[in-house]
């Protein structure tokens, strides 16, 4: 159980930094006079991301272009064989 304050504007934010499983999360606000809303459940899943496809194209220089599919808006993040790394955000499409 973790507690905040609501700032001015309404905003709240509260961490954990115990690792979670799979379940729901729920919210509930009180005022000052000790009324409390309805409480809010939210499904929280800690499921990795699909693993991306992966198109591996030589280059007429002997460089790569690296494509493919992602989840959407994950980063992907290429190691080549030389071990440098390039990164990329797949768009809302994937």
């Amino acid at each position: 159980t973790a507690s905040t304050v609501a700032d001015a504007s309404g905003n709240y934010s509260v961490t954990t930094h115990v690792p979670q499983a799979n379940g729901m999360v729920e919210a509930v606000a009180t005022d000052a006079a000790h009324n409390s809303s309805t409480p809010v459940d939210v499904p929280y899943t800690n499921t990795p991301p699909t693993q991306p496809v992966v198109n591996v194209t030589a280059n007429g220089d002997g460089g790569l272009t690296v494509s493919g599919t992602a989840d959407a808006n994950n980063t992907v993040t290429v190691t080549y064989p030389d071990g440098s790394t390039a990164s990329t955000v797949a768009d809302a499409s994937g």
